[in-house]
């Protein structure tokens, strides 16, 4: 039986976006482009002193001791891709996504890793818009007075029992996605206040449909009532109360 061990490790997971797209439009250009990219991911990583071992799909894999040292690799990457970019025309750019997670491994006698850390930094960067970063809860609480992010909700993994909290890196190149509008969502419980707003409407609907016959009632009531609910619903959400 192979030797292993468990520990605690930062991880960062990096994938290309659009990787067969871009294979199947020049695959000699692209990959010459992404020789060039992936010279820019490998010196990061030596710089900020990170251990590669291996890959799930198409992510690449970093190993970090240092939460702080992980965050600033995957910034100064993204930092260097933008960079690149600027030099070439827009279809031959090449974005990266990164998740980054701190959690428990097992580490083999070939130093690969596996288990729910790196599971969770492999969800995490599919998460991330094009050219930009996200990361758990756990990192967040490492580098939270190390720089800006935002709150982007908290998701249910695949095959990991607790859900995992998920913030966007806000940095100076690095980029932002879908993500923002649904944080800022979330912030003013838009959310929570459209479910309930339309279990009410729902329960109205099925009493009016249920009650009004009895009374031979007019059908315009049971329209103005839908008009009401129908109008009245972005006003919910937007209610100075529903937005603390």
């Amino acid at each position: 039986m192979a030797q292993v061990r468990r520990k605690i490790v930062t991880l960062l997971a990096a994938d290309v976006v659009n990787y067969s797209r871009l294979m199947a439009t020049d695959e000699l250009e692209s990959l010459e482009i992404l020789d060039v990219q992936r010279d820019i991911f490998h010196r990061m990583v030596d710089e900020y002193t990170g251990r590669q071992f291996g890959s799930v799909g198409h992510a690449r894999m970093v190993e970090f001791s240092s939460t702080h040292s992980a965050l600033h690799c995957a910034i100064a990457i993204q930092k260097a891709i933008l960079e690149q970019n600027e030099t070439l025309p827009a279809d031959q750019q090449i974005q990266l996504r990164i998740g980054v997670n701190v959690g428990e491994v097992v580490e083999e006698s070939d130093g690969n890793l596996y288990g729910d850390g790196v599971n969770v930094a492999t969800n995490l960067q599919t998460l991330a818009a094009p050219g930009g970063i996200c990361i758990s809860g756990s990192v967040h609480d490492h580098v939270k007075n190390d720089g800006q992010f935002e709150f982007a909700g908290e998701q249910q993994f695949q095959n990991i029992p607790d859900p995992v909290n998920v913030y966007q890196v806000l940095a100076p190149g690095v980029e932002t996605g879908y993500k923002s509008f649904w944080a800022e969502l979330k912030r003013r419980n838009v959310v929570r206040v459209g479910a309930a707003y339309g279990v009410v409407a729902w329960l109205l609907l099925q009493v009016a449909a249920t009650m009004l016959p009895s009374f031979d009632a007019p059908q315009w009531i049971m329209r103005g009532l839908i008009f009401t609910l129908v109008v009245g619903f972005p006003i919910s959400l937007f209610w100075p109360g529903s937005m603390n």
